[in-house]
Formats: C-alpha cells, sequence, structure tokens
C-alpha cells in the first residue's frame, strides 16, 4: 500500500509498506479491500493523520506470470490500482464479521498476532480504479462497474477466469 508518510525526514513523500489485504473466499470475492493493522506500523499512523492511499494487486504476486514467462511489468501480467481512503471497521458493525472472515479466511495465521499490537480490520473506500492487462494502455474502470463485474466461468486452468459476455455464451 502507498500512502503519505507523517514519518520525520520524509514527511509527504510516498511510503509504500506490506498490508494483509483480502476480498473475501477464493473465488467468491467482494472487490472490498479489507486490511488487517496496527497502529504500531508506520503505515497506520500515517492513514491516522491522512487517510489517502492506493494498493496495487498484481498477478504477479502467484504463480501466473512466472508460469507464463512474463515479467511483472509486462502488461499482461495483469494489475489494479485502487485509490481511496483507509477506513476502521467498527469492531460492533455486521461488515467486521465480513472482514474477519475476509482476513484469516486468506490469512490463517494472522488469528495469532500478539492481542497487545491492537490489530485492528480496515478497508479501503475506493474512488478511483485503473486496470493494466494487455499492451494498448490502462483502462479506467468506475467503481459502479468494479463492484457490478460481467458475469464469469471458472476456467479449468489454474484459478483464472474467463469472462463470457451474456450474448455470446452459447458460441463458444
Amino acid at each position: 500500500m502507498l500512502n503519505h508518510s507523517r514519518q520525520q525526514g520524509i514527511a509527504s513523500f510516498p511510503f509504500a509498506n506490506v498490508v494483509a489485504l483480502s476480498d473475501g473466499p477464493r473465488g467468491n470475492g467482494s472487490g472490498v479491500p479489507y486490511m488487517f493493522l496496527t497502529p504500531l506500523d508506520f503505515t497506520s499512523k500515517d492513514l491516522k493523520e491522512d487517510a489517502r492511499a492506493t494498493l496495487m494487486v498484481t498477478l504477479a504476486q502467484g504463480p501466473y506470470c512466472t508460469h507464463k514467462e512474463m515479467e511483472p511489468i509486462d502488461p499482461r501480467c495483469a494489475r489494479t490500482i485502487l485509490s481511496g481512503k483507509v477506513q476502521a471497521i467498527d469492531h460492533k458493525s455486521p461488515e467486521y464479521v465480513v472482514a474477519r472472515e475476509a482476513i484469516y479466511g486468506r490469512h490463517p495465521s494472522l488469528k495469532y498476532m500478539p492481542r497487545d499490537h491492537e490489530f485492528y480490520f480496515a478497508k479501503l473506500k475506493i474512488f478511483f480504479i485503473v486496470v493494466l492487462d494487455t499492451f494498448g494502455g490502462a483502462k479506467f474502470v468506475s467503481v459502479k462497474d468494479y463492484y457490478n463485474p460481467p458475469v464469469t466461468k471458472p476456467s479449468e486452468n489454474y484459478d483464472e477466469y474467463m469472462n463470457y459476455p451474456m450474448p455470446y455464451v452459447n458460441q463458444f
């Protein structure tokens, strides 16, 4: 995740850090980027003063691009960039259970983080989306379209998903 640093010596500089991230169970994600943060970390301290942040997820994070012999900068090694504001999730809200299941479902060892580190769940309230998945430039996606993707069918090849536009389903 990238945010504006508030750390002495680099205040206002862009600052990147690794965060635990999940949008739900594998194959049934909601698109909402949930995070697991601690107030002891640089990122959480920075976000307390300026909640703006950007996340990038890429196929280079898994085996897909390596298997296809693609470098991470190859546009076909798709990436999605999400910008917005990070919001802590109230432990009394129904969304807290959703966030907890999303994070622990993908990162089960995080259940055992030290309690005195006061970890909490948060989400990125998205307002800007860019996708780069082939040559020819990035695509800007509306938040509405992001949360309402076309119907997909799982392929037999790894965990990839192939989009079949509804009018053409019977032609394949």
